[in-house]
């Protein structure tokens, strides 16, 4: 058992908090440095006002594996976009680039570079083995087998030798690896010296997690803390460190504001498995979580209505980081 009865900071399956009074209890962990990573089941019991998000690694995938069905790869194409934009515009236009995208979903990194850069070679990966299994049917429909290489893979741990890559790019996936350091290290690894690593994370102040919020403390109204989530790679301090810390040099970050357009079941399968309602749904339980869900899809329609009934759009604002590897 870790007792921590004082106000600190913990990353506990990528999720950044600080609460008093901290209690967990954990089968099957390992704990390295402030960073607890579970390796399976866990248990966490909360002593007075503590708020936590406890989430495994393995219950992430069964999550991510659930949601790949109805998962759209161009829910964040816009954002995308301004990702492969920017990143490009540090790597030139050399179409002969050998590419690796981290926590690519059903894809919609690699299909927008190959629709701008035909030669640009990608492996695209993610530890959902269904979202890699509806990936490669995309990937043949399209006849892009000769651009796009899909491969179940751990960010934490990238199965190609060291100096392979020319770039990584990784949009809104890298802020739920369970263990940052560990997926920086591999990603400077990998790349070429001269390469860089280009990430696309959401920033604090952004619609979905601030509707599970506003939802939260409407039940809740005695919790002043709310879901209290602070992500990491949300602000440009933390992408310099981390960066910093694993070798890369000529760190950059901006932000862009923009909005998403997502179906309808894709939202209901994203509130299952997001880290925003992990807490909520674990206080008001199972059996009231289909009426809270309820009520968080109704304020999404009701601000982000769109002219087909089945998809809403909502404002969003990401931060970009971009380092090369010296």
């Amino acid at each position: 058992m870790i007792e921590e009865n004082r106000t600190s900071k913990w990353n506990i399956a990528g999720q950044f908090l600080r609460r008093p009074q901290l209690e967990l209890q954990l089968e099957a962990s390992e704990e390295t440095g402030r960073t607890i990573r579970t390796n399976g089941k866990c248990r966490c019991t909360l002593g007075h006002r503590a708020n936590i998000i406890l989430i495994s690694m393995h219950t992430s995938v069964e999550s991510w594996n659930k949601a790949a069905a109805t998962y759209s790869a161009g829910a964040h194409g816009e954002f995308v976009s301004h990702l492969i934009q920017h990143g490009f515009a540090i790597l030139g236009q050399n179409e002969k680039l050998n590419v690796l995208d981290i926590a690519t979903g059903r894809g919609s990194v690699p299909f927008q570079i190959s629709k701008l850069y035909p030669n640009v070679k990608i492996v695209a990966t993610d530890y959902s083995s269904e979202m890699i299994k509806h990936l490669e049917e995309d990937v043949e429909k399209r006849s892009l087998g000769d651009s796009i290489k899909p491969q179940v893979m751990d960010a934490q741990a990238i199965n190609f030798p060291a100096d392979n890559f020319d770039a990584i790019f990784s949009a809104f996936g890298m802020n739920l690896v369970p263990d940052l350091t560990r997926a920086f290290n591999e990603q400077f690894r990998v790349l070429k010296p001269g390469g860089y690593a280009i990430h696309a994370t959401w920033t604090p102040h952004n619609t979905f997690p601030q509707t599970c919020d506003a939802v939260y403390r409407e039940r809740f109204p005695d919790d002043k803390d709310g879901l209290g989530l602070i992500g990491p790679l949300s602000n440009e301090e933390d992408y310099k460190q981390r960066y910093s810390n694993a070798g890369f040099v000529d760190v950059q970050c901006l932000t862009w504001t923009g909005y998403s357009r997502m179906p309808l079941e894709t939202v209901r399968q994203t509130l299952d498995s997001n880290p925003a309602t992990a807490k909520l749904r674990s206080k008001v339980g199972d059996a009231e979580w289909p009426n809270c869900k309820k009520q968080i899809e109704d304020v999404f329609v009701k601000m982000g209505a769109t002219e087909d009934p089945n998809i809403i759009q909502f404002s969003q604002t990401m931060i970009i980081g971009m380092a090369k590897k010296p």
